[in-house]
């Protein structure tokens, strides 16, 4: 990941599957703490997390980030 998240957006209440290995890879699988580690990353990278009610998300949408780099 490398810090490359400075904004990430979630919809509320949104749970994806799946997790995050040592090498900041996304990993498929089922466990469901790919969020948490995700929110954890940015927040160490002095990123900024948006927690928004889905009538607030664009359609569709239940994930966005806005890149540094």
């Amino acid at each position: 990941m490398q810090g490359q998240i400075e904004e990430l957006i979630v919809e509320e209440g949104y749970v994806p599957t799946g997790s995050i290995d040592g090498n900041g890879a996304y990993q498929d699988n089922d466990r469901t703490d790919f969020l948490y580690q995700l929110v954890n990353l940015v927040f160490n990278t002095d990123g900024k997390v948006y927690i928004l009610p889905e009538d607030q998300m664009p359609e569709g949408v239940k994930l966005s980030a806005r890149l540094r780099f």
